[in-house]
């Protein structure tokens, strides 16, 4: 990232609003880094011109939504294939929600959804018959304790109180725990010293004795 485009923690602190919800107002935003409104608009429109923000999407269920079944295929691609070529190729199949080409043995690792397993297999055969595809190999997800975290962006940025908490435990960051306070001695008023009304100090007086207590007893001299 260049200087141009570098992030500064007001920035930050706006886009880890917008990944945690993207609907918030410009007046929330503002609300939450201590903002006016046109000031929140002015740098959330200045974060999309740039392409920082890419933009705003729904968050589905994949479960609710009839793709139960997640599966990582690793590709490899025909020696002197075009990787451009292939990666155009799997854009097209809907169900191959992300492509990334990687370093190592494969070239592609392709995350895919589907419907059921029968589903599943079709779309690997899709996957081998798409052209350039020497191999595949795939892993079938059991489950997913997390999945699609933003950024962690913020999180040596100041946010407010409650939001930066809620922020850190949606990422599985450690809370801080504050320092705490060191202990205030307080000294019993007769030892904080007074001054009179010309500024001289007064020291202060002595606690009074306790008188010791005599019992009472109700016999009588005798004669």
């Amino acid at each position: 990232m260049t200087n141009e485009t570098r992030l500064d923690p007001m920035d930050e602190r706006i886009l880890a609003i917008l990944q945690e919800d993207g609907r918030r107002t410009y007046a929330e935003i503002a609300s939450l880094v201590g903002l006016t409104a046109p000031s929140a608009h002015d740098r959330v429109k200045k974060l999309e011109a740039r392409g920082t923000i890419r933009g705003y999407s729904a968050s589905v269920d994949p479960q609710q939504a009839g793709f139960g079944v997640l599966a990582f295929v690793l590709v490899t691609q025909e020696v002197y294939s075009d990787w451009d070529s292939v990666a155009s190729r799997f854009r097209t199949m809907p169900e191959v929600v992300e492509c990334h080409h990687v370093a190592g043995d494969e070239d592609f690792v392709l995350k895919v959804r589907a419907r059921d397993t029968g589903h599943l297999e079709r779309i690997l055969r899709e996957i081998q018959l798409s052209g350039h595809v020497r191999s595949l190999r795939t892993m079938v997800v059991l489950s997913s304790p997390f999945e699609g975290r933003g950024l962690p962006i913020g999180l040596d940025t100041p946010l407010p109180n409650v939001r930066a908490a809620n922020h850190r435990a949606r990422l599985g960051v450690a809370p801080e725990i504050p320092l705490a306070e060191p202990d205030t001695v307080v000294q019993p008023d007769a030892a904080v010293p007074r001054a009179d009304a010309f500024g001289a100090h007064i020291a202060p007086a002595p606690a009074s004795p306790i008188p010791p207590v005599v019992a009472e007893t109700s016999e009588t001299p005798s004669a």
